[in-house]
């Protein structure tokens, strides 16, 4: 399955890049704008593929009254920004 992801987000990157590089090419992006676009890809790349198997790893090892907890704490943020994007 981690293979599977990792395959998806370098792929993804991957696109990315060559996106970025014929923007640069065609003149729709300017060069530094691109290397930062090129930072922001890799930067996301590195973070989706090093941060799943440590959130598995602490998910598995809290105790069920925790993984309850945040749960709920998920739902009270999702209604809070809910909230505040009906007003």
């Amino acid at each position: 399955m981690l293979n599977l992801w990792d395959t998806l987000i370098a792929c993804a990157a991957m696109l990315g890049i060559i996106a970025t590089a014929l923007g640069t090419m065609l003149q729709i992006i300017e060069v530094p704008n691109a290397m930062r676009h090129i930072g922001l890809i890799l930067g996301c790349a590195l973070l989706l593929t090093i941060l799943p198997p440590i959130i598995v790893r602490i998910w598995l090892e809290i105790s069920i009254w925790q993984k309850l907890g945040i749960l709920v704490l998920i739902g009270i943020a999702a209604a809070i920004l809910a909230n505040r994007k009906q007003h």
